[in-house]
C-alpha cells in the first residue's frame, strides 16, 4: 500500500525543512532539508508595504512538493528633501520634494514667518531677514529671504563755522547721525577798510563752500585795530645854540608830527696857543617816556698862529728857489682869510716888513713862499720871520719862526779903499731905507686897525 505524506516546512530565514508524516501512519515521519528556495518580491513604496514570496520545493519518493513563505516589507515612508521656498511678501510656501519618488510633492502653505532687521545707514546699506518656519512630518524646516534696504544718505544740517586767521572751515553734522561729521575748507573774499594810526578799520570776511550741490556762507566782521603811531627818531632844529627842538614824523603817515623842546646843557674845553677848544652844547627831549638827544658842537681856535712848516730852514743864496713857510691855528678853517698882509723879518741889525714883491701867500692854512730876489738881498746870518693876523678886529702876531741864509759861494769879501767907500755909500743908503719902510709899515698897521675885515 502506498504511503501518503503531509508536509509543512519549517522556515528558517530565506531556507527550509520539510518534514513529511504519512497519513497513514503518523508515525512515520521523514524529514528532507536543503529545500530550493525561489522568492519573489514585491517592492516597497513610500507609502505601501512591499513582501517576499519565498517557495521551497523538495521531491519525496518522487512527487514534488512545495511550501511557500510570505515577509511584508513596510512601507519605507517619505524622505524629503530640504523644500524649496517660495516669498510672496511677507509669506511663504514651503515645496517638498521626495528623494525617493521625486513624483511625491508635498506643498506646505502658510508657513510661519519671523522678521530681524538691520536698519540702512547713512553710508551703509541695511538688512531685512525673513525666516520662515513649516513643519512636515514632524520634521521643523526654516527659510530665509533678505532684502537690501538702500543706505539713507546723508542730511545735512546747516555747518558750524570756524575761522582761523583769514581762513575758515564748515563742519557739516547729519541730522540722522549725529556721529556723521564733515569738514569742508571755505573759499573766503575780504573787504577790508584800513586801520589808520587812530582809527580802527574793518575787515568783512565772506566764506563760502558747496557740498551736494547746495551753496553754504558764512560771514565774519573784525576790527583791525588802530596801528598806534611809529614815530621815526625824530629830526633836529638848533636856533644857534640857544634853542632846539625835535620833530617826530610818523613812518605811517608823514602827515603825523609831533614837536618837543629840548633842554640844553653846554661843556665847555678853554683853548690854549696851539690846541683848539670846543663848547659841547647837548639838546634832551623826551618823547613818549623815551629820551633823545642831539649833539653840536663849536670848536674854538687856538689862540696863536704857530708856524708848521720852514722854521729852522736854511737858505741856500746860490740857489734861485723860494723858502716856503706855512702858519696854522688849530681848529681854525678860515686861517689865510685872517691873514693881515703883513710880514716881518728881523735879524742883526736888520728889521723890515716885507712888500707884496717880496713874497706870495696863499691858502689854507697860510702858505708864505719868500722870493729869491728878496731872499738874495740878505746878508747872511739867522733871521726872524712873523706873520700878523686879524682876530675879532685885533691884530694877532704869529709864533716867530727862524731860517738861516748860507754864505754865498760866487760873492768876493769887501776890502779897503775904492771898495769900501762903496759899501760905506752902500750902508748909509740901507739905513735910510730901512727908516723910510719903518715910517711906510708903521702908517700901514694903523690904516689896518682903522679899515679891518671882517671876522
Amino acid at each position: 500500500m502506498q504511503q501518503v505524506w503531509s508536509s509543512d516546512p519549517t522556515w528558517n530565514g530565506d531556507s527550509a525543512t520539510a518534514t513529511f508524516v504519512c497519513k497513514n501512519d503518523a508515525s512515520h515521519v521523514r524529514t528532507v532539508d536543503n529545500a530550493q528556495v525561489t522568492s519573489a518580491t514585491t517592492p516597497v513604496t513610500c507609502e505601501e508595504n512591499g513582501k517576499t514570496v519565498y517557495t521551497a520545493t523538495v521531491t519525496l519518493e518522487g512527487k514534488t512538493y512545495t511550501g511557500t513563505k510570505e515577509e511584508t516589507v513596510p512601507a519605507i515612508g517619505h524622505d524629503w528633501d530640504d523644500p524649496e521656498w517660495t516669498w510672496d511678501g511677507e509669506s511663504a510656501t514651503a515645496t517638498f520634494v521626495c528623494k525617493n519618488d521625486a513624483s511625491h510633492v508635498r506643498t506646505v502653505d502658510n508657513a510661519q514667518v519671523t522678521s530681524a532687521t538691520t536698519p540702512a545707514t547713512c553710508e551703509e546699506d541695511g538688512q531685512t531677514v525673513y525666516t520662515a518656519t513649516v513643519t512636515l512630518e514632524g520634521e521643523t524646516y526654516t527659510g530665509t529671504k533678505e532684502e537690501t534696504i538702500p543706505a539713507t544718505g546723508h542730511d545735512w544740517d546747516n555747518p558750524v563755522w570756524t575761522w582761523s586767521g583769514d581762513s575758515a572751515t564748515a563742519v557739516f553734522t547729519c541730522t540722522k547721525d549725529p556721529s556723521h561729521k564733515k569738514p569742508v575748507a571755505a573759499q573766503v573774499t575780504s573787504d577790508i577798510t584800513p586801520a589808520t594810526c587812530e582809527v580802527d578799520g574793518t575787515g568783512v570776511y565772506t566764506a563760502t563752500v558747496t557740498l551736494e550741490g547746495e551753496t553754504y556762507a558764512d560771514q565774519l566782521t573784525r576790527v583791525l585795530p588802530a596801528t598806534g603811531h611809529d614815530w621815526d627818531n625824530g629830526t633836529w632844529e638848533w636856533i644857534g645854540t640857544e634853542s632846539a627842538k625835535v620833530t617826530f614824523t610818523c613812518r605811517n603817515d608823514s602827515a603825523h608830527t609831533e614837536s618837543v623842546d629840548a633842554v640844553i646843557t653846554v661843556e665847555e674845553t678853554l683853548p690854549t696857543d696851539v690846541k683848539a677848544g670846543k663848547n659841547v652844547y647837548t639838546a634832551t627831549a623826551v618823547f613818549n617816556d623815551k629820551e633823545y638827544t642831539d649833539v653840536k658842537t663849536e670848536i674854538i681856535p687856538a689862540t696863536a698862529f704857530v708856524p708848521v712848516e720852514g722854521d729852522g730852514s736854511e737858505y741856500d743864496p746860490d740857489s734861485n728857489e723860494e723858502l716856503t713857510v706855512k702858519f696854522d691855528r688849530d681848529g681854525d678853517p678860515d686861517v689865510f682869510s685872517r691873514f693881515a698882509k703883513v710880514v716881518n723879518v728881523s735879524g742883526d741889525d736888520y728889521d723890515y716888513t716885507l712888500t707884496d714883491s717880496d713874497y706870495d701867500a696863499a691858502g689854507e692854512p697860510l702858505i708864505i713862499k719868500l722870493k729869491p730876489s728878496y731872499l738874495k738881498s740878505l746878508n747872511p746870518g739867522k733871521y726872524t720871520l712873523t706873520a700878523i693876523f686879524l682876530v675879532d678886529d685885533e691884530e694877532v702876531e704869529s709864533y716867530r719862526l727862524t731860517f738861516t741864509v748860507g754864505e754865498s759861494r760866487g760873492v768876493t769879501s769887501v776890502g779897503t779903499g775904492e771898495s769900501a767907500a762903496l759899501l760905506s755909500v752902500a750902508a748909509v743908503l740901507l739905513l735910510l731905507s730901512g727908516a723910510v719902510i719903518g715910517y711906510v709899515v708903521i702908517r700901514r698897521r694903523k690904516a689896518l686897525a682903522q679899515n679891518k675885515p671882517e671876522v
